[in-house]
């Protein structure tokens, strides 16, 4: 896991499969509250405007949802276009965050090396609102991850047989 926060209560694990063209992130907080992780469509290391991928369980019942964030007094609940697979799980200890997404469905954006991701989570309990820890970054998807690769369907090898002398 790649530690984000200075305190180490806040880890992402990704990777990429090439061939389906997604990437899956994992992001745990040490911690209960909302964890969500986006993208800053003009490509900032900002909030806004953003679209992010929010694992919450305020209501008592886990969700994931994908949101527009156009600006800081709230988020907009939109369509979950390329979003796979997607959970939060929280125990007395950890709220987990896990996604698939398409490469290139997310917030309309291509997602590549240079993206610029901002992450959030929520203040400890399970109130939705303002941010205790927040951030972004870049991260390679292609170099410093585990590539899943899901190989292209090939031909059988060709074997040769060989006499034994």
């Amino acid at each position: 896991p790649i530690v984000l926060d200075n305190d180490g209560y806040v880890e992402l694990q990704q990777y990429v499969n090439e061939y389906e063209g997604t990437f899956t992130m994992k992001m745990t907080y040490y911690g209960q509250a909302y964890v969500s992780i986006g993208v800053n469509e003009n490509g900032n290391a900002r909030m806004k405007p953003a679209t992010a991928i929010i694992g919450r369980a305020d209501g008592g019942t886990p969700t994931v949802d994908k949101y527009t964030i156009s600006n800081y007094n709230g988020v907009d609940l939109t369509t979950n276009d390329g979003l796979y697979n997607a959970s939060f799980v929280q125990t007395t200890d950890s709220s987990v965050l896990t996604f698939t997404q398409s490469l290139d469905q997310f917030a309309q954006i291509i997602i590549a090396d240079d993206t610029q991701l901002i992450y959030a989570v929520g203040r400890d309990g399970n109130s939705f609102g303002r941010h205790a820890l927040e951030g972004s970054f870049q991260l390679p998807l292609t170099s410093t991850c585990s590539v899943i690769a899901t190989p292209a369907p090939t031909e059988a090898p060709v074997v040769t047989p060989t006499q034994v002398p």
